[in-house]
C-alpha cells in the first residue's frame, strides 16, 4: 500500500500537522522484475528550517559540436546567447521552435563518450548527457552511459526553413566552393626584385584553380574578377591534363585565407568556412554546386552522387549541410591507391531516391554531362533508404554503430532551453540537463501552498544561470506528462530582481525582470572588497584599500568616495593609487553599489518568490559576494523578527498554522543558492593552489579532485582522492595569520596539525607548514618549469639532442624524469661521470675543480618538442636569447613556474650572510654571456624583471659584475649578469611562496626552512 513519505518532518510534527506545510517533489519507484512504476508521493516539509543540498552532474557536449541556430549551424562554444536563438524540438506537437537559450561551459577531467552513428556523423559527450532515442519500440531520453548499440538516434531529415543575413556573396561562395575542390593557395615571404630591378621585403600570393570542365573555368574566371575587380590569367597544364585559372594578387590570398582556406597543402584539414554554415539555402547552394562539380562524382545510372576527401571532418561539415535541403548522406571509410601505396580517405554517399531528386532541384552541377547523367536515375519502389526508419518527413531514425570512450581533459558546453529543453546537436535531437530544475520544484511547491500557511514563509532564489524568470511561464511542451501525474501547466506569480546597472540590458533582452536591486556600499568589509578583487592582504594595493575602508568606518558612503579618499592618500604611491582606483572604477560600472541600497524587507514578501538573477556577472567573485552580503543581512533581520515571533506565541499560545490573521514583519524564508559557494580557502591540489569553492564546483560537476594531504602514519606526503564535500552555513569564523603571513579562516573547532598533533583552531598556538615543495601538475605549468631549467642547466644542442645536468642529487633530476614523462616524452637513464674543470677569470684567477655530474638525455622528438616552445638552441652564452611569447602572455601561475625552474637552475639559494647575525643575503639570478652580448643580456634581463614584477616580486638592480667573467678554452670572455631581488621580508616570502626554486632539493629546503 502506497503512503506519502514525508521529508524533514518529526513523528510529533506528522501527528499534528499531517501533510500541511509540505510540498511534493516527486515520487519513489519500485521495480518488480521487468517492471517499474511510480509509488509513493515525496513530500519535504517547509514550514521549519532545513539545510538541502541538492547535487547532480550536468551532461555536457564538446565544443566542436555543431547546433542548429536562427542562423544555421554553429559550434556550440561560439553560440551567442545575445544575438542567437536555438531551434527546439516540441515532442508533443513533433515541430520545431525558436527559443532563447542560456550557454553553460564547464572544464572537465573525465572519460567522454563518442558516439557514432551508422550514417558516419559522431559526437562527444559527458556520460549524463541526454538524448532522444528510440529502444525497444519506445521513445525516451537516454543518458550517453545508458546507450548500447541496439539504441536509435531521433536525427534530423530536414532542417527548419530560417533566412538568416548572408555574410557573403553567391560568387565568393562559389569560389570557395572551387578553391577547397580544386585550387591551391600559396604564399611566400623574402626579399624580392621589383619591376625596375629594385630589391624589397615583402610577400609573394598566388591562386590556382585546376580544371578540365568549361563550365567550371568560366565561371571561375568570372567570378574571381567581378569580386575583386581583377584580372586573372588562363593557360593550359598538360602535365595535369586540364586548364588553370590564376591569379597573383595578394588581396584574393587574404581574402580566401580569412574565410577560412588553408595555405599550402590542405587536403586533410580542410572544413566549410562558418560564413557558409550561417548565409541563406542560396548561397549553401552554390557553394555545394561549385564543390560537387570540381570533385564530385555522379554514377553511369544516375543512382548515387558521391564526394572524396581525405578530410573525414569536411565531409561531415558537407553532411550537415546538406540536411539544409533534406538531403541525407553518409561518410564512410575509403581505401585508396597512389603510387602503389594504400592511403585512408573518406567518401560522403547520397543514393536514396528522394535525396538525389532534392539534390538535382537545389544544387545540381555546372556540367552539363553530370546533370545528363542525374536525369537517368529510375524512380524506385522504395523512395528511402529500406534499411533506415523514417519517422516524417524531417526526421528518421538512425542506429548506433559504435560507442567508445576516451579519457579527456577539455571545455564541454550545454544549452539551457527553458520550454522545449532540447536542441538539435550535430543533427540530432539533444536534451538539456540540469540540476536546477529540483530548485525551482520546491519553490514551486511552497508559491502554490494554501494561503493560509505560505503567507507567513518567502522563497528567495539566487539566479546564477539566468533560467528561474521562466518559472513566470506555464510549461505547455509537457502538458501530456504533468496531466498524467494529475497537473496543469501553470506560470507563478515571481517577482525577480536584476543587477540595478543590468536591468535595462535585461529588458531589451525582453527577459521579464520586475525590479532593481542594489547594494548599501558601506556594508562591504576591507576583507569583501580584498576578495572580489582577488587581492592578498600583503599587496601593496590590499594594504592601500583596508587603509581606505577601515577611514571610511561608521559612515554612509559610496565608491565616489572611497576613489576620493584614494586621491588623498599620501602613503601610497603614484601606481599603487592608480591601480586600487582603476578597480574601484570597474566595481562601479557593475551597477551593483548604491549609498542606500536595496532593504531585505522590499525583497521579501510572505507567500511569494524572488527571485535575484546575477547571471549577468561572469565573475564568480561578485556572485558569491551578492550572495554573502544579502545573506548576511537577511540573517540579521530574520534573526531579530524570530526573537519577537517567540515572544508572540508564548504569549497567544498559537502555533505556526493558526487561521487567524497573525501579523509578521518578516516571513519564514527559504533561501535557495544555485551551484554558488562562497569560500576562499586555498587547497593545494595535484594541478594548483586552487579555491576550496573551486573545489566544491569540480566535485559537483563530476570531475575527480586530488588534494594534497599529509598521512601521519607514513610521514609522507600524498595526492588523495576528494570523496565528499560539505557545506554548513552561519557559522562562527576564527582567522588566524601566521608570522610570515599565512592566513586562513575556519570554524573554532577545525582541527590543525601543529607541535602537539591535530588541536582545534581556537586552541593552538602554532601550526605545521609542509617541509616540501608542491609541484603543479598542470601540463602549462610542467613545459614553463622544465623550459625554465633549460635555460640554466640544461641545453638543446645543434646536433638536435636534449640535456638536463643535475647538482649532484639525483632525486632533482627524477623528478625531471617524472614530469617529461607527464608530457609524455621519453629520457635516458641517468648517467653520472667524473668531471674535473679549470675555469679562468678575466682578472687571471684560475679555480680547479674535482667532482660527480648527472644527466639525462633525450631524442630527437623531445628536441623538436622544445624547440617550439621557445628553447634556445646551441650554447646559449654564445647566442642571443629572449623568453618566449606565450611564456609573456601566460598567467602568473605559468610564469612563476618558468622562473622557479630557471631559479632551480641559476639562481642563488636564501643563506645566512657571514658578517651579521641574524641577517641573510639577497636572493640573485646570475648568468654568464659573450662580452660581445652585453647588450643583449641586459635587454633579457628587462624581460626577467618584468616576469618577477608581473607576479608581485621587486627586483633592485640589474647589474654587470666587474672582473667576474670568465675567459672560455676558445678564448672568448664572458662577463657576468646578475639580477638581485629587493631584500625585504616582505617581498622575501612572496619569492618563496609565489615562486621559489624547481628541480634542486637543496635550494628548495632551505627557502622552506627560512
Amino acid at each position: 500500500m502506497a503512503y506519502d513519505i514525508i521529508i524533514g518532518r518529526t513523528e510529533s510534527d506528522k501527528k499534528k500537522f499531517g501533510d500541511k506545510g509540505t510540498v511534493l517533489i516527486g515520487k519513489s519507484y519500485v521495480k518488480m522484475g521487468q517492471f517499474t512504476s511510480l509509488s509513493n508521493n515525496l513530500l519535504l516539509d517547509v514550514a521549519r528550517s532545513h539545510v538541502l543540498l541538492v547535487s547532480g552532474k550536468r551532461g555536457c557536449l564538446t565544443g566542436d559540436t555543431f547546433v542548429f541556430t536562427d542562423k544555421g549551424y554553429k559550434e556550440i562554444k561560439d553560440f551567442d546567447e545575445d544575438k542567437d536563438s536555438i531551434y527546439s524540438f516540441n515532442t508533443k506537437k513533433q515541430t520545431f521552435e525558436l527559443e532563447k537559450a542560456k550557454l553553460l561551459k564547464y572544464a572537465v577531467k573525465e572519460e567522454l563518450f563518442e558516439i557514432e552513428l551508422s550514417d558516419g556523423q559522431k559526437l562527444s559527450s559527458t556520460k549524463e548527457h541526454p538524448f532522444l532515442v528510440k529502444s525497444k519500440e519506445k521513445y525516451s531520453w537516454k543518458k550517453a552511459s545508458e546507450l548500447n548499440e541496439e539504441d536509435k538516434f531521433v536525427s534530423m531529415l530536414e532542417l527548419p526553413k530560417h533566412k538568416p543575413k548572408n555574410k557573403i556573396s553567391v560568387e565568393i561562395a562559389r569560389i570557395l566552393g572551387f578553391v577547397l575542390a580544386d585550387g591551391t593557395m600559396f604564399e611566400q615571404k623574402g626579399i624580392f626584385k621589383d619591376g625596375r630591378g629594385y630589391l624589397y621585403n615583402g610577400r609573394k600570393a598566388r591562386l590556382r584553380i585546376f580544371n578540365a570542365q568549361e563550365e567550371v573555368l568560366l565561371c571561375a574566371k568570372k567570378d574571381l574578377e567581378n569580386s575583386f575587380n581583377i584580372d586573372t590569367k588562363r593557360y593550359r597544364r598538360e602535365i595535369y591534363n586540364s586548364d588553370v585559372i590564376e591569379s597573383k594578387q595578394q588581396k584574393v590570398v587574404d581574402k580566401l585565407a580569412k574565410l577560412g582556406v588553408p595555405i599550402g597543402k590542405k587536403s586533410s584539414i580542410i572544413r566549410v568556412p562558418v560564413d557558409i554554415f550561417t548565409s541563406s539555402n542560396k548561397v549553401k547552394s552554390q557553394f555545394l554546386k561549385a564543390l560537387f562539380s570540381c570533385d564530385g562524382t555522379v554514377s553511369k545510372d544516375g543512382q548515387t552522387v558521391e564526394y572524396y576527401s581525405n578530410s573525414c571532418l569536411f565531409l561531415k561539415d558537407l553532411q550537415l549541410l546538406l540536411s539544409h535541403f533534406g538531403i541525407h548522406g553518409k561518410v564512410r571509410e575509403k581505401k585508396v591507391t597512389c603510387n602503389n601505396k594504400r592511403f585512408l580517405s573518406y567518401a560522403l554517399s547520397i543514393w536514396d531516391y528522394e535525396s538525389i531528386k532534392k539534390y538535382e532541384k537545389h544544387i545540381s552541377f555546372f556540367s552539363e554531362e553530370k546533370r545528363r547523367r542525374l536525369k537517368k536515375r529510375r524512380f524506385w519502389r522504395m523512395s528511402r533508404r529500406k534499411s533506415t526508419e523514417y519517422l516524417s518527413q524531417e526526421l528518421f531514425f538512425e542506429s548506433i554503430k559504435k560507442i567508445s570512450r576516451k579519457f579527456q581533459e577539455t571545455k564541454v558546453y550545454d544549452l539551457t532551453v527553458s520550454k522545449n529543453h532540447s536542441f538539435i546537436a550535430n543533427g540530432i535531437i539533444s536534451h538539456n540537463s540540469g540540476k536546477s530544475y529540483s530548485l525551482g520544484v520546491i519553490a514551486e511547491g511552497i508559491a502554490n501552498l494554501e494561503d493560509d500557511v505560505k503567507k507567513n514563509i518567502s522563497v528567495l532564489m539566487f539566479d546564477t544561470m539566468g533560467i528561474f524568470w521562466s518559472m513566470k511561464y506555464p510549461n505547455v511542451a509537457d502538458q501530456d506528462l504533468l496531466e498524467k501525474s494529475g497537473f496543469h501547466p501553470k506560470g507563478l506569480d515571481i517577482n525577480v530582481y536584476a543587477p540595478k546597472g543590468k536591468f535595462k540590458s535585461m529588458k531589451d533582452k525582453k527577459i521579464p525582470v520586475d525590479y532593481a536591486f542594489t547594494i548599501k556600499t558601506s556594508e562591504l568589509t576591507a576583507e569583501d572588497w580584498l576578495s572580489v578583487f582577488s587581492l592578498d592582504i600583503l599587496n601593496p594595493i590590499g594594504i592601500l584599500i583596508e587603509r581606505i575602508i577601515d577611514s571610511l568606518e561608521n559612515k554612509n558612503y559610496s565608491i565616489g568616495d572611497i576613489l576620493n579618499e584614494i586621491k588623498k592618500d599620501k602613503r601610497s604611491d603614484k601606481d599603487v593609487k592608480d591601480a586600487a582606483e582603476n578597480r574601484f572604477l570597474a566595481a562601479q560600472s557593475w551597477g551593483l553599489f548604491e549609498t542606500e541600497g536595496t532593504k531585505i524587507k522590499d525583497i521579501l514578501e510572505g507567500g511569494k518568490v524572488s527571485v535575484l538573477d546575477i547571471s549577468s556577472y561572469d565573475d564568480w567573485n561578485i556572485r558569491s559576494l551578492v550572495v554573502s552580503l544579502i545573506c548576511k543581512k537577511l540573517f540579521r533581520e530574520r534573526m531579530l523578527y524570530r526573537k519577537a515571533e517567540e515572544m508572540n506565541d508564548i504569549e497567544s499560545g498559537q502555533h505556526y498554522f493558526d487561521f487567524e490573521e497573525k501579523k509578521s514583519g518578516m516571513p519564514l524564508v527559504w533561501l535557495f543558492v544555485d551551484e554558488c559557494v562562497s569560500a576562499d580557502t586555498e587547497i593545494i591540489t595535484n594541478t594548483n593552489h586552487t579555491k576550496i569553492s573551486d573545489i566544491v564546483k569540480k566535485f559537483k560537476k563530476g570531475e575527480e579532485v586530488y588534494v594534497f594531504s599529509y598521512d601521519n602514519k607514513s610521514k609522507k606526503y600524498l595526492h588523495k582522492k576528494v570523496t565528499n564535500v560539505y557545506k554548513i552555513p552561519n557559522r562562527s569564523l576564527v582567522k588566524i595569520t601566521t608570522e610570515c603571513g599565512r592566513i586562513i579562516k575556519c570554524t573554532p573547532d577545525h582541527l590543525l596539525f601543529s607541535k602537539e598533533g591535530y588541536i582545534s583552531a581556537i586552541s593552538t598556538k602554532d601550526v605545521a607548514i609542509p617541509f616540501i615543495q608542491h609541484y603543479s601538475e598542470d601540463k602549462n605549468c610542467i613545459k614553463a618549469r622544465l623550459l625554465g631549467y633549460l635555460w640554466g642547466d640544461g641545453w638543446l644542442s645543434k646536433n638536435k639532442t636534449v640535456g638536463f645536468s643535475g647538482k649532484g642529487n639525483n632525486d632533482d633530476l627524477l623528478k625531471i624524469k617524472e614530469d617529461l614523462l607527464k608530457l609524455g616524452l621519453e629520457s635516458s637513464e641517468i648517467k653520472t661521470r667524473k668531471t674535473r674543470s679549470e675555469i679562468k677569470s678575466i682578472g687571471g684567477r684560475v679555480s680547479k675543480g674535482n667532482g660527480l655530474t648527472s644527466h639525462i638525455y633525450s631524442s630527437r622528438k623531445v628536441f623538436e618538442y622544445f624547440r617550439d616552445l621557445g628553447a634556445p638552441i646551441g650554447q646559449k652564452i654564445l647566442i642571443k636569447t629572449e623568453i618566449p611569447k606565450w611564456i609573456k602572455d601566460s598567467n602568473n601561475k605559468v610564469k612563476s613556474e618558468f622562473l622557479a625552474g630557471f631559479m632551480g637552475a641559476d639562481g642563488q639559494r636564501i643563506s645566512t650572510a657571514k658578517n651579521a647575525k641574524g641577517d641573510y643575503n639577497a636572493i640573485r639570478l646570475t648568468f654568464n654571456k659573450d662580452e660581445k652580448l652585453e647588450k643583449d643580456a641586459f635587454r633579457f634581463s628587462e624581460e626577467i624583471r618584468n616576469l618577477f614584477e608581473n607576479i608581485g616580486i621587486k627586483i633592485s638592480n640589474i647589474s654587470k659584475r666587474n672582473g667576474e667573467g670568465n675567459v672560455r678554452k676558445d678564448g672568448i670572455s664572458t662577463l657576468k649578469i646578475q639580477i638581485t631581488l629587493a631584500k625585504n621580508n616582505n617581498n622575501t616570502i612572496r619569492f618563496l611562496e609565489k615562486i621559489g626554486y624547481r628541480y634542486c632539493n637543496d635550494k628548495e629546503k632551505q627557502g622552506l626552512l627560512w
